[in-house]
């Protein structure tokens, strides 16, 4: 007997700041890992999606969307300009169960 699941399911993921290498110490020699607010951990977002992507599928669903969230960042363009970007910080991913399973109607 098939398991009766709802039709949609979202699942909402989030990433953190991304970094960057930055010269530093006596005569810039070593590099370090710097953040920041105006970047994505890219790799993280994409780790995460897949994950997800797999999860909903071996559930029985298709992804049929992909909504990004986004926050916006005030950064300083130069000393007498700020710029406001927009940074994503996630997903929220939507599946739709597949015509061959069991749907709850709500």
């Amino acid at each position: 007997m098939a398991t009766e699941k709802p039709r949609f399911a979202a699942i909402e993921i989030g990433v953190g700041e991304g970094s960057f290498k930055v010269k530093a110490g006596l005569f810039h020699s070593k590099l370090i890992d710097q953040s920041s607010a105006l970047l994505v951990d890219t790799e993280a977002l994409c780790v995460k999606l897949v994950k997800v992507y797999t999860e909903l599928d071996d559930a029985g669903y298709d992804v049929i969307n992909v909504l990004p969230i986004n926050s916006g960042v005030v950064a300083e363009v130069d000393k007498n300009v700020d710029g406001l970007l927009s940074v994503t910080r996630g997903a929220i991913v939507i599946g739709r169960l597949r015509a061959d399973e069991v749907i709850i109607d709500r």
